[in-house]
This record gives structure tokens, sequence and C-alpha cells, in this order.
């Protein structure tokens, strides 16, 4: 058993050189193999339509609703609300399988197995060690605020805490890991960390414009989106409307048991890490607002700084990145105006059930100001190490000299990352409101038309001026915001 374990071992090794190499070629040498393997995946397109396949042979292609609710319903770590989600994200995808391309359909296989597969390894852990879920989680941050409001780039620098601790994309991305494994933590971390990080190069080769959205790294900090969507998968990648996220709202114990799942998976991945002392600094962008009475319940220690940015400047950046996924997703190129459309309805949904919860919040008696912090996104990006001090400050902590030159070397870093990433750039990043049917007065006038909460955190500019970007809640109570 020893020798045939150090085989197992040896030979997973060098199947990971082997792939490293590859990955490593495929940087090195990205804009060749590129342009190939982008012809490639045009002509397959092309061809795999005039292939004469039989019923069977195609149905690893096809979208099956019941087949889906069957497999999700023969496990039974799945909670019961988190399958009706499954059935919901079933119906959903049956109803849009004539325009998803051939990479949604695989990715759907692989990501429902993946779900199924984390569901029964946390069962099985809390199963065998129960005090895993009595063990208590330090006060978490959770970082909110609509997309591209500088959430990732607050998210990144509150990581760099040496007594923080955060979910990297390599642990999000693949199954939930057990804790009773036969490899040792580390080295099971680094394969797959390995593993994600090629498929990463080689997703930068299918979609080439993703990289200029959104940076794919293997070992940066990532969003809670994909743990909570184990337990409510969205839509939002193949629908220039998204129906999902509003319908799983609508029932609350579906995003309730959602994150008390995801509690107990922050439980599971403490004590698998022995890392209990550490606080959790987590980004969960727009789903956080959408569920935001989810989250303050499932988590009502909870520390939460919301970032604010214009809605004019938000609504096209988040229209490139929604026509850049639907490109890839979609077996017809998106129609610009329609995702213009989409995206508004989106954010001020969530804008608006994020202000009722916190209104529902004051009306019970209840204060939702103490824990929550308002941060500017134009204060973030011109001193971001300032608006981190006063957020700490905000708490009665003090930024450590250790966490203070992370922060600096992050950002030199960054800045020259900047400036690499900056070719290419124009070609696939189209934020211009107008290319989506869209302007400014236009946006401004959609979203004061949801009402006065939508309004207001949609753009607070005026609020933050004689800021220093930083504000807490009860600041915004003199604007008539509870």
């Amino acid at each position: 058993l020893y020798l045939l374990g150090r085989c197992a071992v040896m030979s997973h090794l060098l199947g990971l050189r082997a792939a490293t190499a590859v990955g490593a070629h495929l940087s090195t040498k990205r804009s060749c193999w590129g342009t190939a393997l982008v012809r490639v995946r045009h002509r397959a397109y092309t061809a795999l339509p005039q292939l004469k396949l039989t019923a069977s042979q195609w149905q690893l292609l096809s979208v099956d609703a019941e087949a889906l609710v069957k497999r999700v319903e023969r496990e039974p770590a799945v909670p019961v609300p988190a399958k009706r989600a499954f059935r919901l994200f079933a119906e959903d995808l049956q109803a849009a399988a004539d325009g998803l391309s051939v990479w949604v359909r695989f990715l759907t296989h692989y990501a429902v197995d993946a779900h199924l597969r984390s569901h029964a390894v946390l069962k099985d852990d809390l199963d065998r060690q129960p005090s895993i879920a009595e063990i208590p989680i330090r006060p978490p941050i959770f970082i909110v605020g609509l997309p591209r409001t500088g959430t990732t780039f607050l998210h990144h620098l509150l990581a760099l805490d040496p007594d923080s601790q955060c979910l990297r994309a390599y642990e999000l991305l693949r199954t939930t890991r057990s804790m009773n494994g036969w490899l040792p933590v580390p080295i099971v971390d680094f394969l797959d960390w390995a593993r994600v990080a090629f498929l990463m190069r080689a997703a930068e080769v299918i979609a080439p414009q993703w990289p200029h959205h959104h940076t794919l790294d293997a070992s940066s900090p990532e969003e809670c989106l994909f743990a909570l969507q184990r337990s409510m998968p969205l839509d939002t990648h193949y629908r220039a409307e998204a129906r999902l996220p509003s319908r799983y709202a609508d029932d609350q114990e579906i995003p309730e048991a959602a994150y008390k799942q995801y509690r107990l998976f922050l439980q599971q991945v403490q004590t698998r890490r022995s890392s209990e002392e550490q606080r959790y600094v987590l980004k969960g962008q727009l789903v956080h607002l959408q569920y935001m009475a989810q989250l303050r319940s499932v988590f009502p220690e909870a520390r939460v700084v919301w970032a604010h940015r214009p809605a004019e400047q938000v609504v096209g950046s988040l229209c490139s990145l929604r026509r850049s996924q639907q490109e890839v997703f979609l077996s017809e190129p998106p129609k610009p105006a329609e995702v213009g459309q989409g995206v508004l309805r989106y954010l001020s949904d969530a804008l608006v059930r994020a202000g009722d919860a916190l209104r529902a919040e004051s009306a019970s008696g209840q204060d939702p100001a103490a824990p929550l912090l308002h941060v500017q996104y134009s204060s973030l990006v011109a001193n971001p190490v300032s608006v981190v001090e006063e957020i700490y400050a905000s708490w009665g902590w003090k930024v450590s000299p250790a966490h203070r030159e992370a922060m600096e070397g992050y950002l030199e870093r960054s800045l020259a990352e900047r400036g690499k990433k900056s070719e290419g750039r124009q070609v696939y990043h189209k934020a211009s409101l107008e290319f989506y049917s869209l302007s400014k007065e236009l946006v401004r006038e959609h979203f004061s038309s949801r009402g006065h909460l939508a309004h207001s955190f949609g753009d607070m500019s005026e609020i933050f001026q004689g800021s220093n970007g930083v504000l807490r809640h009860c600041d915004f109570q003199k604007y008539g915001i509870a």
C-alpha cells in the first residue's frame, strides 16, 4: 500500500508538471496558440451541427431539466430549499436551451456535479466532526456594492492584513475539499491551485476578452458568489435579464438556507486550515445586496462595507462584462440594447431589496447602522491606504505596519500589471452607454424612478462631499435613508 501510494503521488505530480509546462508554453506563446485555438473553436461551431449524431451521442450536450433535477434529488446532502432552487434553475435553463452555446452546456454538467459533490463532502465532514458547526467565526467583513465600484480592489487590500483570511479562487472554483483526505492539506491546495491556474490560462484562449474585465489568477481572493451558487445557481451569465435572483428572493427559504450552508462551509474551511483566530474578509458584491436580509440574519456579527460609484459609470462597464459573458455562453451574439435594459433592472432591483432590508431592520427595532460603513469609489482609488485606515478606525482598529507594507507593495505591482493589460482593452471592453442604447440621463432617470433608496444608493456623491471617503450608515439618516 505504501508503494502504491508513492506511485500514485509521483504519477500525479508528473502529470501536474506536464500540465504546468503546457500552461507556461501557452502563456509565453499566447499570441500564436490563441489564434490557432480560436480558429479551431469557430470551426467547431460550424462543424458540430453538420455531424450526424444519434440521440445518445448528443445527450452530453443536451439540456434535460428533468434529468438534472433527478441528479440533485438523489443526493441526500443537498438541503431541501437548495433542491427547489436547482429545480427553478433547471426549468430556466431548459427554457433558454435553444440559445445556449456548447460551452455553457458542458459547464452546466460539470458545475452541477461539482455542486453536488461539495454538498456531500461538507455533510460528510460535519457528520464526522459535528463540533465544526459550533466553532465560532470571528466577526467577518463582507464587502458589498454594485459591480465595478472597487469592491475587488478593496477586497484585495483588506485581505492583505496578516490578521485576516479570505477564500481564494482555487478553493472556490473547485469542489469543497474534505478534511479527511489522505494527502496533507498543503499538497491538496497546491494541486488544486495548479489545476485552476491551468484552466484559467485555457480560458484566456477561449475567451480572450475576460482578462480585460476581471483578473484571472488562481491565488487571488475570490467572491462568495461561487460558494453561494452551490445552493442557488444563477442565470446571469446566459440571460440578458436575469430571472432567478428575484425568484429566489421571493422564496425566502432558498437564500436563507444558502447562507446557512455558506456559514457551515466557512466553519469547515477555517477548521481545515486551523485558522480560527483569523478574521474572514469576503466579497459578495451584488449578491449580498440582493439578499441583505439573509446575510444580516445568518451573520448578525458581520461588519459590512458598501462601495459606491455613480450609476452612470457603473452601468456601461457592467454591460461590457455581461456582453462578453454572453458572447461565450450564447450561440448567437447578444443584442446590446437588451443587455443594457437587463443590467439596469438587475442593478436597481438589488439596490431596492438592500434598502428594504435595512428599513425592515429599523422597523423591527434593530440597529442596521452599527456595523455598516459606506465607501466612495473615487476616494478609494485616489487614496487606498488612507481609506483602509479610516475603515479600521471606524471600528476601533489600527492598520499594522505589516499590513501597510503589504498594501504598498500590492499597489506597486497592480500599477505595473495595469499597464501591461491596457493593450487590447479597447478591443474587448466596450463600456460606452450609447453602444447599449443608453445615456447618462436615461440611467439617472431609471434609478430615480425606482424609489428614493435606489436613487440615493446608486449615486451618493453629494453625501460624501466633505468626508474622507468613508461614512457610517447612521450619517445618512439626515438624508432620509434608513
